[in-house]
């Protein structure tokens, strides 16, 4: 799923991806965030 997040350095909206593992996203269940990266975009791979 693709979200907006505003980026304080930015000072502007940005567009995330986010997956929840192929189950549908339910916003009543607590949720745990995983922050990578290497070029964002699994370019090390």
């Amino acid at each position: 799923m693709r979200l907006n997040v505003n980026s304080a350095a930015k000072d502007k909206k940005e567009v995330i991806f986010a997956t929840t593992g192929g189950k549908e996203f339910n916003p009543e269940l607590p949720a745990i965030i995983f922050l990578h990266c290497a070029g964002a975009d699994h370019s090390i791979w």
